[in-house]
């Protein structure tokens, strides 16, 4: 097994109600472009009824940094989960110099992150093998019935912080060879964030090798 590549790659931090991201674009313009990024001139917005609801404003390395209106949130995203990684670092920094004091007004920061995973066993077949389920009852009624995937998730937690949704199942595309697994993390500690992104591949890439066990 091994990791094929990242579909998405996605830090955002959501902003309490107290922001004015329109004031913030304004401020975090020049300093993005002092620390290498380009400008998207006439693309990257997303409309609804003519009311803005999202837009690309910078680019770097292939990784747009994105307001989103809607949400209240700056994003960095992109397929390269290093280089993400890299500019929401930069992305910290720009605030702390523009002395926004992140403690007060992020909710939380995100983590949204989509990999391809080759399987040299058919992942249906791995999920189905590696669980005690017994489908035998419903077999009988549905022959083809099977464990499609898996789902692992918090217990217990609120919607802001140490939230974590790992879905895997076979790809949609490919699914004879290839496994689908997306993340969702989310904490109010930017610290927890950097370290569960350097770690991710190594953990997911673990979790779906258990499988074969």
């Amino acid at each position: 097994m091994e990791i094929k590549s990242h579909e998405r790659s996605h830090i955002g931090i959501k902003f309490n109600s107290i922001v004015d991201l329109g004031g913030l674009k304004a401020s975090i313009l020049s300093s993005l472009k002092d620390y290498g990024y380009g400008k998207l001139e006439g693309r990257g917005k997303v409309s609804l009824q003519g009311i803005i609801q999202s837009e690309v404003i910078a680019v770097k390395e292939g990784v747009n940094i994105e307001i989103n209106y809607a949400a209240n949130a700056l994003n960095t995203s992109g397929i390269d989960p290093e280089l993400v990684l890299g500019r929401f670092k930069e992305l910290i920094n720009i605030l702390s110099q523009l002395a926004y004091e992140l403690d007060a007004i992020v909710e939380f920061y995100e983590i949204l992150d989509t990999i391809v995973i080759y399987s040299d066993k058919i992942p249906a077949d791995l999920f189905e093998d590696s669980s005690n389920v017994d489908l035998s009852s419903i077999k009988k009624i549905c022959p083809t019935a099977t464990l499609w995937g898996m789902l692992i998730s918090t217990k217990s937690a609120s919607k802001y912080n140490n939230l974590l949704n790992i879905v895997a199942e076979p790809s949609p595309i490919t699914p004879s060879k290839n496994i689908l697994v997306k993340t969702q993390y989310r904490s109010n500690n930017k610290e927890d964030i950097i370290i569960f992104q350097k770690s991710l591949d190594e953990n997911i890439l673990s979790i779906i090798k258990s499988l074969n066990r």
